[in-house]
Formats: structure tokens, C-alpha cells, sequence
């Protein structure tokens, strides 16, 4: 498979967490070739480079879903909005989503505004089994139960 740093993505799904050590944290870069770049960072399942193929027709459903949740309408930033909504551990994990492809380029960070659009990236690359199973924030410590 051709090395994932020679080109740039198209798609880009990216978690971090400010103030948070327990949150996923991982980058999931898609290629127009089909090539898929996964690095695990914390509190996943696999941690460190991965790479795959995915079927170009994962691609162009993909691009279809950026119109379809309309990404390029929506603001560049939710996070300030989500810092006076702080309300559980999820709204502190921000994520970031990117695409660049011919004269559409546009980055989107925000806390679950776009759910729909990240589980369909994840979904198309099979993600899950590079996050799962990680710990449960809960269970850990992480988090202080505020039931």
C-alpha cells in the first residue's frame, strides 16, 4: 500500500481533549486512492499506525454524506458553544472533521454536531475494532458520577 504521507487527505476525523485524559484520542485520514490511515493515541484498542484499503464506492458515499448533514453550511467552530453546555464527559471531547477535495475544503471542530457524519466515517473504515474495547471513563475514574 502506498505510503498515506505522500498525499493528502480527503477526509480527516480527529478527537482531542483539552482538559480530559480519559477520551478517545485517535486521527482517521481517508485517501482518494481508498487508502486509509488510522493512529491511535490514547484510551483505544490499537494504538500506534495502522493502514487499509477501502472501496472507492465508500468514498463517494461518503462525500455524498458531507452534503447530505450539510457540512459546508455549518460553522467552523462549535466549541465555545460547547464549553457554556459543558454538561457530561462527551461535550469536553472535541473532534475535529476535514475534507479536501477539489474546490470543497472545510474544517468543522465540534462535540457531537456532526454524530451522524463521524459514525459514518468510522463505519466505513471498520474503526471500531481500532477503538474498542478501551476503557470506560466511568469505570476508571476519569469521570465522577454527578447521578
Amino acid at each position: 500500500m502506498a505510503s498515506a504521507k505522500n498525499s493528502r487527505p480527503i477526509i480527516t476525523l480527529q478527537t482531542y481533549c483539552p482538559s480530559c485524559t480519559c477520551a478517545y484520542e485517535y486521527k482517521i485520514e481517508i485517501f482518494s486512492t481508498g487508502n486509509v490511515h488510522w493512529q491511535g493515541k490514547h484510551y483505544v484498542h490499537i494504538k500506534g499506525d495502522r493502514y487499509k484499503n477501502i472501496e472507492k464506492i465508500k468514498i463517494k458515499d461518503l462525500i455524498a454524506k458531507f452534503d447530505e448533514v450539510g457540512f459546508f453550511d455549518r460553522p467552523d467552530d462549535y466549541s465555545e458553544e460547547m464549553k457554556k453546555k459543558h454538561l457530561t464527559w462527551t461535550d469536553m471531547s472535541y473532534m475535529k472533521i476535514t475534507f479536501n477535495s477539489g474546490e470543497k475544503n472545510k474544517s468543522v471542530i465540534y462535540g457531537r454536531a456532526l454524530f451522524e457524519l463521524e459514525g459514518a466515517i468510522k463505519d466505513a473504515v471498520t474503526a471500531e475494532s481500532w477503538l474498542n474495547p478501551a476503557p470506560d471513563p466511568w469505570e476508571s475514574g476519569c469521570i465522577e458520577d454527578r447521578r
